[in-house]
């Protein structure tokens, strides 16, 4: 059995969430195995055995790449705020809210650069 990664295409249940329509997420699809008469066959331990099971219906398969890009336009957060527009004194209040110390800086140009460098890198 393999982890895949999927697009929700409409709501779902998986591994104990709810899963939103157009959210990404990993996971194995496994069922329990069951013999010809309907049991549920069990390893040595006494554990049901465990298989894949094909992708639901309210899924589809997409790579992780495809999975990042879909959380990345997505994503609600702030990170897409285009400081480069921003005044010298605007850019400097954004940097000082988000814990990047500016203070010495006296062009735009230079507390954007700072503002991007603290920036986490987008992969």
């Amino acid at each position: 059995m393999a982890v895949n990664t999927y697009i929700a295409l409409s709501a779902g249940y998986v591994d104990g969430e709810i899963k939103e329509e157009g959210s990404t997420f990993a996971t194995e699809f496994k069922g329990i195995k069951r013999n010809e008469q309907g049991e549920v066959e069990r390893d040595k331990n006494g554990n049901p055995v465990m298989v894949a099971i094909k992708d639901p219906s309210w899924v589809r398969r997409i790579s992780p790449a495809d999975a990042a890009a879909v959380d990345a336009a997505t994503d609600r957060t702030p990170d897409d705020i285009n400081v480069g527009a921003m005044s010298l004194v605007e850019a400097k209040a954004y940097a000082a809210s988000i814990g990047v110390d500016v203070t010495a800086l006296k062009k735009q140009e230079d507390v954007v650069a700072a503002i991007k460098a603290a920036r986490p890198p987008v992969i």
